[in-house]
């Protein structure tokens, strides 16, 4: 679930509301999907949109908009190089945070005893120290 953690960390710091940040991480959760359904990494993105379609339409506590909003996300979120919605973008950027995070822990891995114990080491490092640890 790291990438739905860093989504709704980033709509919260970036002064969405808690129910966007409850849609971020969904969007999140849901963004690789189908990486895990089909074991393969072309057209995952939007692959993963039409799982979670299927998936949200059958809990009746997401509307249609609500839906739309994730899906489009998730859809959009190995497009990269544009710049989507306010939405798109938060989803986007978790992505490359965790990612970042992930490559750093592996390149560092034996390089200090206590790597993933140490307080101030902080994945965030290209946009600057932030208040959190993930």
């Amino acid at each position: 679930y790291g990438v739905g953690q860093a989504a709704a960390f980033l709509a919260m710091k970036r002064g969405y509301d808690k129910s966007t940040a409850e849609l971020a991480e969904v969007a999140g959760m849901l963004h690789d999907y189908a990486k895990y359904i089909y074991d393969e990494e072309e057209n995952h993105a939007e692959k993963s949109a039409l799982c979670a379609r299927e998936i949200l339409r059958k809990i009746p506590e997401f509307s249609i908009s609500e839906i739309d909003l994730i899906c489009e996300a998730i859809f959009q979120h190995s497009n990269k190089k544009e710049t989507g919605t306010f939405f798109d973008e938060i989803l986007k950027d978790a992505d490359e945070i965790t990612r970042h995070k992930q490559r750093t822990k592996l390149d560092n891995v034996g390089s200090s005893p206590n790597f993933y114990d140490n307080n101030s080491y902080y994945a965030f490092r290209p946009w600057g120290k932030l208040n959190c640890r993930l």
